[in-house]
């Protein structure tokens, strides 16, 4: 009972206090003028302008908001900014980030991300390629809804914008600081920056090493899930080469080996599906933890099939900046790498040894990419002008290699299952075995697949400023994209002469063989459908070209007391492409344009206003926004086969509000409010292109979450002369929502909100300090993503659901030394 109220007060405070900004217009008196908040300088334009001045939906958070909250990288910024979304499913290669509830459902590797990250002016082509450690940043953008004209394709749904901290010109500079904490975490960063050659060259060198344990256990072993086993360096060159030529060169390296992604168990399989009463192949393992409660952070991995990972990404960028006087010309060149390898278990979950990748011949995803943008941008009497070029060349390399485990020829068995046949063996045979012999589910058969992908894309843009008087603006923009991209995808097909129970009863069916009927032919194709046995060894090529004409119409008015008043209509693509395992070919008739999916793209309509309050010690921006997305790219496994189909129609409207109130000089609150109604109209196809297992539908059904409510607060007051301590609370509420894209009810989950807590005490110079913090202080169980797992993906509602959690209560403390 107390649980339960706590979590009811808790919400309602949330979704009351992250509104409360508003309500106190009407009701504060009027403020000492000598008190403002400090004006917050964006680039959301590609030009350095005040937030309140853009008419575009966007928010602004600097270091000190991302170091009270204790935020690392771009996934935990969720903490303060209530438009954005993310979870990480199997692996922490396939992050997915979303804003207003709208992003990229799957994770394919050919499926490009619809929230755009750029770091440094240089683009990340996937979430997971941009989920990593930040270092030292100087401000995190978060702009809503599509931003093709000016950032190009792949932004349908808005884009995030970091800027790091740059290497300091005046004086030589620095920090070092020692994270503890629970789960044994240990975390040092530290950097130098300063002046090399007066006025004309100066340097920054930043690292970042960070190791934690997990905080789901395995059962079946001392290992725990979920850790943090990563470091980033970055090095950065900053020049003056003349009074009108600047440059800025950074080269950045980051390893991440780690054990993710653990899933915990949402709900208990029935039936055959039960593993856990399966007589394991390893007489010392166990199936799945009793009972279905996932904040118990238990986990079932098989002996031996322990899941690894290593993420490794780097980078040179160099941008230049010419100026012509009555222009100015940038260009931002970039190189990038990024591999991820993963084996072990990271398949069923199940703790049963049913498929996993092999140490041996692991998964690997590999990403090239060059990047080259050209901007020239300048002003005259009646407003400014850009106009630019950007070119992408990015090279993928992938290897799937999905191998039946020890325990699944068992596991198939049980469901044959009679009276007349107990253990379901006899049938089993009988229904695989042809006139060459008998199949079984061998361990260590599968496939051994490689493939990569070729992708060109160019583009032209330009964007006009009118001041058609002094209070309204005109912004025009306008962006022309063309692309190819090619794929080549080699199945190998590694099964022993007997090894394929599938193909055996297809064969079976096919040909008359008495009492082998398409339901049994479906289990046993079902259970194996991670390797598509009857897809034969081939090479598969193809290829294909889009081109998009996307653009924005902004006019905005600015009052007389400075509010703005803004409406903007905008138009983002997002790019087609390949799926890139064999999971989505028809092994009938296989061809490679089964891989292909169309490209995306959406329509919104925006209405906002952005002003200050009480002489301007409270900012407050609003925005009524609506979106019609088409071709919606949407990724699933529907248990026999993992694609990206094309929904035609979905439809995404609602309202979000942020403010910032500076109460007094020591005490400052920030909020936000989003409401979203995200859904697939009553008329779409998504039922028809996308049955879901569970057999719902969804035409009609909301998307995500509809109300998401943010809150902070900090106190800074002096404690004597020289020592200043600090305050700080943030907490995030969201209503109930579906975590899986199928919508089925077994995948609703109810209500949550997370608290996050800092408090610090430094000397009034700032040159150290202590601080005590915590991240869901409140201990509260959450799962993001949840997803029923192969084999026979939720059969008759008797599948097990498998869950990944949000991270428990993690608390700990931190002395940095700045010089």
């Amino acid at each position: 009972m107390h649980s339960y109220l706590r979590r009811k007060i808790s919400h309602q405070w949330l979704l009351t206090s992250g509104s409360a900004l508003i309500l106190t217009t009407i009701a504060l008196p009027s403020v000492a003028a000598e008190r403002t908040l400090e004006e917050v300088l964006v680039t959301a334009t590609k030009r350095e302008q005040s937030l309140n001045d853009v008419p575009v939906a966007i928010s602004a958070y600097d270091n000190e908001q991302l170091k009270n909250s204790q935020i690392r990288d771009v996934g935990e910024l969720t903490a303060v900014a209530p438009s954005l979304s993310f979870g990480t499913s199997e692996s922490s290669a396939g992050g997915n980030l979303s804003l207003r509830g709208m992003g990229t459902l799957g994770t394919e590797p050919g499926l490009e991300s619809s929230v755009g990250v750029f770091i440094d002016g240089v683009y990340r082509s996937r979430a997971g390629v941009a989920i990593d450690e930040l270092g030292e940043v100087a401000r995190i953008e978060v702009l809503r809804g599509p931003q093709g004209t000016l950032f190009g394709k792949n932004t349908s749904a808005g884009l995030i914008q970091v800027i790091t901290k740059a290497p300091n010109f005046e004086e030589i500079e620095g920090f070092a600081e020692l994270t503890l904490g629970n789960y044994n975490l240990k975390r040092l960063a530290a950097a130098v920056s300063g002046p090399l050659v007066a006025d004309t060259l100066a340097g920054r060198i930043e690292a970042v090493v960070t190791d934690r344990d997990g905080y789901l256990r395995d059962i079946n072993s001392s290992d725990t899930y979920n850790d943090r086993n990563r470091y980033m360096f970055r090095g950065q060159l900053a020049f003056r080469a003349s009074d009108t030529l600047s440059g800025r060169f950074i080269a950045d390296y980051s390893d991440r080996d780690e054990m993710c992604c653990g899933a915990s168990t949402a709900k208990k399989a029935l039936g055959p599906q039960d593993v856990s009463t399966l007589t394991l192949s390893n007489p010392n393992d166990k199936g799945l933890p009793e009972g279905s409660d996932p904040y118990r952070h238990e986990i079932a991995v098989s002996s031996g099939r322990e899941s690894t990972e290593e993420t490794t990404q780097w980078g040179l960028s160099l941008e230049l900046s010419l100026d012509l006087e009555k222009a100015t010309l940038v260009s931002i060149s970039a190189y990038r790498e990024w591999e991820y390898v993963a084996a072990g278990e990271h398949i069923d979950s199940s703790g049963a040894d049913l498929f996993y990748y092999d140490k041996s011949n692991p998964q690997r995803r590999k990403f090239e990419t060059l990047t080259q943008e050209l901007r020239l941008q300048g002003s005259w009497d009646g407003g400014s002008w850009m106009v630019g070029a950007f070119y992408a060349d990015e090279d993928y390399g992938g290897k799937f290699t999905a191998r039946y485990g020890a325990d699944l020829n068992n596991y198939a068995i049980r469901f044959f299952a009679s009276a007349a046949d107990p253990s379901g063996a006899g049938t089993f045979d009988y229904v695989t075995r042809t006139i060459a012999g008998g199949n079984a589910f061998i361990a260590g058969d599968g496939v051994n697949d490689s493939g990569g992908q070729g992708s060109q894309s160019a583009s032209i843009f330009t964007q006009e400023d009118f001041d058609l008087t002094e209070q309204l603006l005109l912004t025009v923009g306008l962006r022309y994209t063309e692309e190819e991209k090619s794929i080549s995808l080699n199945s190998i097909n590694e099964f022993g002469a007997e090894g394929n129970p599938c193909g055996g009863a297809f064969y079976n069916l096919s040909t008359g063989k008495p009492g082998v009927t398409q339901q049994a032919v479906s289990i046993i194709c079902g259970i194996s459908a991670l390797t598509q046995p009857l897809l034969a060894t081939g090479n598969y090529t193809t290829d294909n070209s889009d081109e998009e004409l996307t653009g924005t119409v902004k006019l905005a008015y600015t009052l007389a007391n400075d509010t703005l008043i803004f409406a903007n209509a905008a138009t983002g693509y997002k790019s087609g492409g390949f799926n890139q395992t064999r999971l989505s070919m028809n092994p009938a008739a296989p061809n490679a344009n089964d891989l292909a999916f169309a490209p995306e793209t959406v329509t919104t309509y925006e209405l906002g206003a952005k002003g200050y309050a009480f002489n301007r010690t409270m900012s407050l921006n609003a925005t009524l926004f609506f979106s019609e997305f088409e071709d919606f790219q949407l990724g699933q496994f529907n248990g026999t086969t993992l694609e990206t189909v094309s929904v035609d129609k979905v439809e995404s409207q609602g309202a979000e509000v942020e403010g910032t109130w500076l109460a007094s000089d020591n005490l400052m609150f920030t909020g936000g409010v989003v409401y979203t109604d995200n859904h697939y109209p009553d008329d779409s196809n998504i039922d028809i292109v996308a049955p879901t297992d569970g057999g719902n539908l969804r035409a009609g059904a909301r998307l995500s979450r509809n109300w998401v409510s943010t809150v902070g607060v900090t106190w800074s007051v002096p404690v004597t002369d020289s020592l200043v301590s600090s305050f700080h609370l943030d907490g995030r509420y969201t209503s109930d929502y579906s975590s899986n894209s199928s919508l089925g009810s077994d995948f609703d989950e109810p209500a949550y909100t997370v608290f996050n807590g800092r408090v610090s005490i430094a000397d009034i110079g700032q040159n150290w300090s202590v601080a005590l913090w915590a991240r869901n202080l409140t201990d509260e169980g959450y799962t993001p993503i949840q997803f029923d797992p192969p084999p026979i993906q939720g059969r008759a509602g008797a599948g097990r659901i498998g869950a990944f959690i949000g991270e428990p209560r993690t608390l700990g403390a931190s002395a940095r030394y700045n010089f």
